[in-house]
């Protein structure tokens, strides 16, 4: 199939990048950073945080597209450029959700059909999740009442090579290297649910020509699940440390 991927530069776009050139796809990457890509891969570039910028970039492409990849919409106004490009021009659009559309359970594993947070929650700290509620809400519209054939995929914590994200594994690896304090949250009881990267690349690449999944949302994520502090634990037993951990208490943590 001829797939566009946006963001497609680091982590889980670029692994997914690398396994659809594996499987034979035609492989387009939107994005505004340069990286290694696999041969025969075209990049364009967009920075779709510039209004009207992803729009411009893509439109003389439009028909050229069986499947995209959204890697990087993070609200409804990221969305509405895609919708207006493709609609009525791809078999299928996939968006990359969140598990942080939920609310905090105490049963573990968390399904498709758990608690997800209000659309209309305007807490700040939980403003990441209630905006991929929208994501998803609006694309669940857009398929009941045009057909437009989205399908969200609520991702869990992935773990791997690549990860952009200093303030997540590299950060706690490095305190426990230097023998500093790792701070949790209060009883570090949230669970993490984890799964590799290559592994979300791989169902994501696995959903090309699957018009069954179009409409749904599924939840990505491996079969191991562990607490906060259980993922310091984790990676202290990596590197071969006994952490030291401060346990925050909830009211100071907030």
């Amino acid at each position: 199939m001829r797939a566009l991927v946006t963001g497609g530069n680091r982590y889980i776009g670029l692994h997914l990048v690398f396994e659809l050139a594996r499987r034979g796809h035609e492989v387009t990457v939107v994005n505004s950073h340069v990286a290694d890509l696999p041969e025969g891969c075209r990049r364009i570039h967009a920075d779709r945080r510039e209004p009207g910028a992803l729009a411009e970039a893509l439109r003389p492409h439009r028909d050229e597209f069986d499947i995209v990849f959204d890697n990087t919409a993070y609200s409804v106004p990221d969305l509405e450029p895609m919708v207006e490009l493709f609609h009525g021009r791809v078999q299928q659009l996939v968006f990359t959700s969140s598990v942080a559309v939920y609310k905090r359970s105490f049963v573990q594993p968390v399904g498709e059909d758990f608690r997800r947070h209000s659309p209309g929650d305007d807490d700040a700290r939980k403003a990441y999740g209630v905006n991929k509620v929208r994501c998803e809400d609006h694309l669940r519209e857009l398929w009941e009442t045009t057909g437009f054939p989205a399908t969200s995929l609520r991702v869990s914590h992935t773990f791997g090579p690549r990860t952009p994200l200093v303030t997540r594994e590299p950060m706690i690896f490095k305190r426990l290297e230097e023998g500093r304090p790792v701070l949790i949250p209060a009883e570090g009881f949230p669970f993490v649910h984890l799964v590799h990267v290559q592994d979300v690349a791989s169902m994501m690449a696995s959903l090309c020509g699957n018009t069954t999944v179009i409409g749904e949302a599924y939840n990505v994520a491996g079969a191991e699940l562990t607490s906060v502090e259980g993922s310091i634990r984790l990676m202290a037993k990596a590197v071969g440390v006994e952490p030291d951990i401060v346990h925050v208490p909830m009211e100071l943590a907030r």
